[in-house]
């Protein structure tokens, strides 16, 4: 609904595909969605039409918590996003991938670009992720450098232009199998 709220207020077409009805929402979730709602906001039952030719879907069914295979109308949502043809934007992590390992046990969006907020999150780029993720973008949301310089990252992600860079190109979710084999023969007396 924020991001629905900002496209409307930029005066662009916008409909909210919903999972639940914007009135039961509670907390911040329910105030935004007011305010859409009072703005002019369309909001378009889950089952029901998309309407016709979108310039982008904005994927923000679920977040960074999920852990289980999506089902029922959710996997149905995200199923007809990726049949539609029409570019996708994730919202911090495509719905559908876990974004600690990276595995995608069901349906999960396939988008063209990830904007991932506050820390890059280690499943957007392990595991089936980059087959999922397209190009990732992080957005700090204007937090301080010294909170992130206090936590300890749980993983690097390689610069591009470093050795890796001498190496021949590969599919971005390639799995070590599908580039040849190593024998390593080792040993003491």
């Amino acid at each position: 609904y924020v991001v629905a709220d900002l496209a409307l207020a930029d005066g662009l077409g916008v409909a909210v595909v919903a999972l639940a009805e914007p009135s039961g929402l509670r907390g911040d979730a329910g105030a935004v969605a007011a305010r859409y709602l009072e703005h002019g906001g369309v909001v378009l039952s889950a089952d029901g039409d998309w309407p016709e030719q979108p310039l982008v879907i904005v994927d923000a069914l679920f977040g960074t918590g999920l852990d289980r295979p999506l089902h029922g109308m959710a996997a149905s949502l995200v199923r007809r996003a990726n049949a539609s043809g029409h570019p996708v934007l994730a919202i911090d992590v495509p719905s559908g991938l876990n974004a600690d390992t990276g595995s995608a046990p069901g349906a999960a969006i396939r988008a063209r670009q990830t904007i991932t907020y506050i820390a890059g999150k280690r499943g957007l780029w392990t595991g089936a992720a980059p087959g999922y993720t397209g190009r990732v973008t992080l957005d700090g949301l204007g937090l301080p450098d010294s909170v992130a310089a206090s936590e300890l990252p749980a993983a690097t992600l390689l610069d591009p232009t470093g050795p890796a860079r001498r190496l021949p190109p590969r599919p971005r979710d390639a799995h070590k199998g599908l580039s040849g084999h190593l024998l390593v023969v080792g040993g003491d007396h």
